[in-house]
């Protein structure tokens, strides 16, 4: 990957990034082999060098009323990252901190419904059990010839959960 592209990456544009090599190559410089090097018209060097200023990249000195333009260190890419880093982890945090109260508030509604659909002898044997396990208000529904298909197993499962709910309730 070139360098231009990596520079668009950690946000400038490609004109700015051209400027910055540009003035990298050249170090301190006035504008007038910035303009002739980067081929771009000075007023539009002028504000990409302003915009660079402003993202802490390039900076000047004045010498004898004329301005002086060179490019900051390399290394204040690193700083792009590392501010990138914390906006995120900054982010992460408040969306960890925004679940946890949207759980809450979806703990604490008022009306509580679930709803499951359960298809075969199994699946239908299982969520009985359940249903007789649990201590909540549960409604379960059938049609057809639900005491002829599952007939005794239910039964017996039955009266094994009450005994052992009697057994836990002393």
């Amino acid at each position: 990957m070139d360098r231009i592209n990596i520079m668009q990456k950690l946000g400038l544009t490609e004109t700015e990034a051209k400027v910055y090599l540009e003035l990298l190559k050249l170090g301190s410089t006035t504008t007038g082999p910035l303009v002739k090097k980067s081929e771009l018209h000075r007023a539009t060097v002028y504000d990409i060098l302003k915009r660079l200023m402003e993202k802490g990249l390039v900076n000047y000195i004045t010498k004898q009323k004329t301005r002086y333009f060179q490019a900051t260190n390399p290394n204040r890419f690193l700083d792009f990252v590392f501010e990138e880093e914390q906006k995120l982890k900054q982010k992460k945090q408040s969306t960890e901190d925004l679940v946890k109260e949207l759980e809450k508030i979806k703990e604490s509604a008022l009306s509580k419904q679930e709803a499951h659909i359960f298809v075969g002898k199994k699946a239908v044997k299982s969520i009985y059990e359940m249903v007789l396990r649990y201590k909540e208000n549960w409604v379960f529904g059938s049609h057809g010839r639900f005491r002829q298909t599952l007939g005794s197993p239910v039964s017996k499962k039955k009266k094994e959960i009450e005994d052992q709910n009697k057994a836990n309730s002393f």
